[in-house]
C-alpha cells in the first residue's frame, strides 16, 4: 500500500516542504513490474498526527522490498515541521538543556518494566539495545506529536513495535517555551 498526503495548493515554505519531503519519499519508492512474482512494490505511508497554523507532524513509515533490498528494509522518521519559519524542527529546537538524558533515562525505564512483563525479556545486547534508544529519543526526527502526547517508537520494523509516550503536563516543562506545542 501506498498512503501519503499533500497541500493542494501550497503557497507558504512550509507547506512547500512537507510536499517536497513527501513527494521524494514518493518519487524513491520502487513499483513491481506486473507478472513478475519477485518484484514487489515498496511499502509507504504517511500519517498527519497533527496540524495547526503553527506546527505539523507526520509520521512516514514504509518497506523497500524491490530485488536487491533484502528481505524487507523498514524505514521510519516524522517531519515535525514549524509551519510559520518553513524548516523542520530538531531536538535543539524542542529541548531545553539537559531534557535529552531525562527523557532517555524515562524511555529506557518503560522499555524496561514493559520487558519484564513480558515474560522477563531482555535484548540479546543490553548495551546495544540502550544506545539505540537513546539515538532515537534524542533525534526530533523520530518524535511524533498528537493532540495530547508525544511519542518515540522504539521499533519501527517490528509488527509490534514498543513505544514511549510522552503526555504534554510532564514533558511541557521539559520544552523551550517556544516550541508550538499541540
Amino acid at each position: 500500500f501506498i498512503w501519503s498526503f499533500r497541500f493542494l495548493d501550497p503557497k507558504t515554505p512550509a507547506e512547500k516542504l512537507v510536499n517536497q519531503k513527501l513527494d521524494a519519499q514518493l518519487a524513491a519508492l520502487h513499483i513491481g513490474k506486473p507478472g513478475n512474482d519477485s518484484d514487489y512494490t515498496d511499502s509507504l505511508d504517511a500519517e498527519l498526527k497533527y496540524a495547526s497554523p503553527a506546527f505539523l507532524s507526520a509520521a512516514v513509515e514504509g518497506d523497500r522490498l524491490s530485488p536487491g533490498s533484502g528481505p524487507g528494509d523498514p524505514f521510519y522518521y516524522n517531519l515535525n515541521v514549524d509551519m510559520r519559519a518553513g524548516r523542520l524542527l530538531t531536538s535543539a529546537d524542542a529541548f531545553v538543556p539537559g531534557a535529552i538524558p531525562r527523557l532517555q533515562q524515562q524511555c529506557a525505564s518503560e522499555r524496561r518494566d514493559y520487558l519484564k512483563l513480558v515474560a522477563g525479556e531482555k535484548p540479546a545486547d543490553q548495551a546495544a539495545d540502550r544506545a539505540r534508544l537513546n539515538g532515537l529519543v534524542a533525534d526530533l526526527g523520530q518524535w511524533s506529536f498528537g493532540a495530547s502526547a508525544a511519542s518515540v517508537t522504539l521499533d519501527p520494523g517490528d509488527e509490534d513495535p514498543y513505544i514511549c509516550h510522552f503526555p504534554y503536563k510532564s514533558l511541557r516543562p521539559l520544552l523551550r517555551r517556544d516550541f508550538p506545542l499541540p
